[in-house]
């Protein structure tokens, strides 16, 4: 649960991984045993404006990105886009960099 947030706003569940430190869970290690799919939905606010990511994965691919800021749902057409615009809006990829990390980093 801890790196689900992360999850949420990079699709990894371990920024190790860019420095050679291991393997990354796939999408068949992030869904039940007993499900078909796997969604996790984050909430928060960054500078006191609102926002929500959710992603949804099968064993097999994406299945769903989609964020909004404030009352507008900022979903772009494509996956890529749409992290891209998560970057830009929420800087998803640098909270992910300062929230998340370990030992490894020292």
């Amino acid at each position: 649960l801890v790196t689900a947030a992360m999850w949420a706003l990079t699709g990894n569940s371990d920024l190790r991984i860019e420095g050679g430190a291991g393997k990354t869970l796939t999408k068949t290690d992030v869904v039940n045993d007993y499900a078909k799919t796997a969604r996790v939905r984050l909430e928060g606010a960054a500078n006191g404006v609102p926002f929500w990511v959710e992603r949804r994965v099968s064993r097999t691919k994406l299945l769903g990105l989609r964020y909004g800021v404030g009352d507008e749902e900022r979903t772009l057409a494509d996956s890529r886009l749409t992290q891209a615009a998560m970057d830009a809006d929420l800087g998803a990829s640098v909270a992910a960099r300062i929230a998340f990390h370990g030992q490894h980093t020292v």
